[in-house]
């Protein structure tokens, strides 16, 4: 009985596998929380159909994300040479940015069928952010996947943290660029 007390103990705490799982779980309960404490704000600034155009657009990417690596991204951990799994790392990027340069070719020709198909022709003026997203999307799963190979779980809990700030950086940005009076009283604090 001590024996298994004995490993557990090992595997939970020598091998550092709890302090790895409370860094990943602390990082994105920190980085949902940014995005619980934001949502008021952010409600108060764009439109519900901004809203709408916006999950329009996630939508799409959560579809096509999932396959922009061709799911290779997931075997970068399994490989036991480093050289192996950095060529997939470097594969998976090429692959990212051919379907992405693909994607751009189809939606600079069939963009406005998109658009009818959707019901949303406000989504038309957008469609050229899919195909940078998508490659952006492949490139941070890709990293992700070499992250935990490396096992840089600190990496990957502050690049979590990170795009969160960045994103409700932007999202708080944006109108007031474009003049938006609201934005700009809540973006100067005045």
């Amino acid at each position: 009985m001590t024996q298994i007390v004995g490993n557990i103990r090992e595997f939970f705490l020598k091998r550092g596998f709890l302090k790895n799982v409370l860094m990943l779980v602390g990082g994105t309960a920190l980085s949902q929380s940014l995005l619980f404490i934001a949502s008021p704000l952010i409600s108060r600034i764009y439109s519900p159909e901004n809203f709408g155009v916006w999950s329009l657009i996630k939508s799409f990417i959560a579809i096509f994300g999932s396959f922009i690596c061709l799911r290779y991204e997931a075997s970068i951990v399994l490989p036991k040479d480093d050289k192996d799994a950095s060529n997939l790392f470097i594969g998976c990027i090429l692959i990212s940015w051919a379907i992405s340069s693909v994607s751009f070719g189809c939606l600079n020709f069939y963009g406005t069928e998109i658009a009818q198909l959707t019901s949303s022709q406000s989504i038309l003026s957008f469609l050229w952010l899919l195909p940078l997203m998508m490659l952006v999307t492949g490139i941070y799963q890709s990293s992700n996947f070499w992250s935990t190979r490396r096992k840089k779980f600190k990496y990957l809990s502050i690049t979590s943290i990170i795009q969160v700030v960045l994103m409700l950086g932007i999202q708080l940005i944006v109108p007031a660029l474009n003049n938006n009076p609201t934005a700009s009283i809540l973006v100067s604090g005045a």
